[in-house]
């Protein structure tokens, strides 16, 4: 399983334009269809300022996601979080 800030290929979570998407992991927890890609959020969701934090927050829903977390619960995650101020 790879993080990317590209659109993903298969085994990838990764951005499409505005989203940010899976393509590694499935869930049994509601808009999985295996094979394609489930949208976590919306870039507009997350509250990060840097690349690196687009990084980190991939990293933080793909694990999620190997865990089975669904991508409602992800979306909701990433919705909580908030940029660092200092």
């Amino acid at each position: 399983m790879h993080v990317v800030l590209r659109t993903p290929r298969a085994g990838e979570v990764g951005v499409v334009e505005d989203l940010l998407v899976d393509r590694a992991f499935t869930s049994d927890v509601g808009e999985d269809v295996p094979g394609e890609a489930t949208v976590l959020a919306e870039l507009g969701d997350a509250q990060v300022t840097t690349v690196e934090d687009l990084h980190a927050l991939l990293g933080a829903a793909a694990l999620a996601r190997a865990v089975g977390i669904g991508a409602e619960a992800v979306r909701e995650g990433v919705r909580s979080v908030r940029a660092d101020p200092a």
